[in-house]
Formats: structure tokens, C-alpha cells, sequence
């Protein structure tokens, strides 16, 4: 109520007001009538401007606003999905899942994850779904459509650079299957890695961990100490934002960052021959940590 009052709208009323004083005082014949007007519209202007400076600071400290977005909506239940949810979790983010399926749904829940059943597109996820606070969409269920109709949902409310989707192996099948023009969305991770990949690997014993970055521990020698084994999946920067790792883009990643990737076992690593997991190089890591996305 105290932000309602304090932004609400009241300069039409004294707007109103002041004209009708302005044309009774220049019938008047009354000095300086006619600066009234001015005067009350500058007024107007100042709060405006005062309102629109503090409104934020308020809703911060009366904690109706969130300083920064750790909301984050995964579509799917699968292996991968939860998997990803938990470590997203872990470093302090706040993970819905969402998927239609309510059996594969107890994995997550089980888990301590929020969960949400029903379609991501549906009506009812419009209604009842809470985006207050969510910054990133990650669409990683196995039905390619549902994920590129949760990315063109919801790209609206959360931004171009807001929703991703993750491959799945009908995504990397031939050009047929590409999609084209504005259907297109960010995928997430290396162009090598889809959903499958991801499953494999966490069956076969990976586990996704996260590491702070430092003057003398960079990205590059997070994977070469690795010996290639640890596959970057997001960065998270010391203001919390949530960036993932893309085939197209790499987040600025320097000291005081923080890297969530997929360490594989050495015997899982054995399967990159064969293109089931891919492997990191060392060789291949960005020399300098702060390449620009």
C-alpha cells in the first residue's frame, strides 16, 4: 500500500485544478496568474522523475522486488533435467520443473525440486504459473516441439537472451529438421552435446559440480587439470546472473565467477571416440578466461 501511495497517479488532478485557478485569476485580472500552470506542471515533472528514481529502491527494502532474478523454469523431468535443477539449486538459484507428465514429475519432487504439472503453454500455466523473479527458461524435455513452443512462448516475457533449449537427437539429424527464420532459439551447451549425450553420461557415473574461478584458477585451467574431462554448462558472475554456455557464445568468465560443468568419468571419456560423450581438449579451452561472449 505504502508503494502504491507513494507512485500513484495525482498530477492530473492538480493539473485540473490549477487550469481552472489560472483562467479564474487571469479574469481577475491577478499578477502572475498565468505562471500558476508552469509552476504546477514543473512540480508534476519533479515527481515524476523523484518517484521514478526511488520506486525500485523502495520495493527492494520493503522486499517486493528481488535485487536480482534466481528464478529459473526447466521444461522436462527427465535424467537431464533434474540433474541440472538440483546443481542449479544448490548454488541458490530457485528451480521450477514443468512437464505434463505426472509420473515423471515424483523424480524431481523426490529431489526437493518445485515442481509444476501441466503443459508449459498451456492457459493455465499463463494463470497460475509464478514468473515473478524468473530470469531463464531452459527447455530440455525429449519433444523437440514442446521445447521450441516453451522458447516462442515465453521469449516475450523473458527476453531473447532468456530462453534456451537444449538439443535433442532429432535436432541433430539433417538439415530437414533444422528450423528456420525467427523459429530459431539459443541451444544450450556445445554443438556436440544433445539430450542423450548428457544422459549417458550421467548413468555412466558424471556428475555436474561447480568451481570459483580465480586469478590463478581460470577457466581454461579448470579443463586442463580436468585433462578434458569437465564440459563447461553455465557461468554464474558474481551478481548471480545465470549464463549458459553455447556453441555460439562463451560468457565472459574471469575471477569470481563461478563455472557448473559436467565432469565425466575417465572410463565415460572412453565413449568420445565413438561421438556418444564428447570430450573438452585441453587444448581447445579459451587461453583467457575473459573471452567475450
Amino acid at each position: 500500500r505504502g508503494l502504491i501511495a507513494w507512485i500513484g497517479p495525482r498530477g492530473i488532478v492538480a493539473a485540473a485544478v490549477a487550469s481552472l485557478f489560472a483562467l479564474r485569476l487571469e479574469a481577475e485580472s491577478v499578477p502572475g496568474g498565468q505562471l500558476l500552470v508552469p509552476a504546477i506542471f514543473s512540480i508534476i515533472i519533479a515527481s515524476v522523475l523523484i518517484q521514478s528514481f526511488t520506486a525500485r529502491r523502495l520495493a527492494l527494502r520493503w522486499k517486493l522486488a528481488e535485487e536480482q532474478p534466481m528464478g529459473v523454469i526447466i521444461v522436462g523431468s527427465g535424467t537431464v533435467p533434474v540433474a541440472i535443477g538440483q546443481a542449479l539449486k544448490k548454488s541458490g538459484f530457485d528451480v521450477t520443473l514443468a512437464d505434463s507428465n505426472w509420473d515423471a514429475l515424483k523424480r524431481a519432487r523426490m529431489g526437493g525440486l518445485k515442481t509444476y504439472f501441466g503443459r508449459i503453454v498451456s492457459d493455465h500455466a499463463d494463470h497460475h504459473l509464478d514468473l515473478s523473479g524468473v530470469a531463464r527458461l531452459l527447455a530440455m524435455s525429449d519433444r523437440p516441439a514442446q521445447n521450441t513452443l516453451a522458447c516462442l512462448h515465453y521469449r516475450s516475457e523473458l527476453g531473447t537472451d532468456g530462453v534456451y533449449a537444449l538439443r535433442t537427437s532429432e535436432d541433430h539429424d539433417k538439415a530437414k529438421m533444422t528450423l528456420s527464420g525467427s523459429l530459431k532459439m539459443p541451444w544450450l551447451f556445445d554443438d556436440r552435446i544433445d539430450d542423450v549425450t548428457l544422459e549417458n553420461a550421467l548413468e555412466s557415473g558424471a556428475a555436474i559440480k561447480t568451481s570459483k574461478l580465480k586469478d590463478n584458477y581460470t577457466l581454461a585451467d579448470l579443463i586442463e587439470r580436468s585433462e578434458g574431462l569437465a564440459i563447461p554448462l553455465f557461468a554464474i558472475d558474481p551478481k548471480r546472473r545465470l549464463i549458459p554456455f553455447t556453441s555460439n557464445a562463451e560468457p565472459p568468465a574471469k575471477s569470481g565467477w563461478e563455472i557448473m560443468a559436467l565432469h565425466l568419468k575417465s572410463e565415460v571419456a572412453a565413449a568420445a571416440g565413438k561421438r556418444e560423450v564428447p570430450v573438452v581438449e585441453p587444448a581447445e579451452a579459451t587461453g583467457s578466461p575473459a573471452a567475450t561472449s
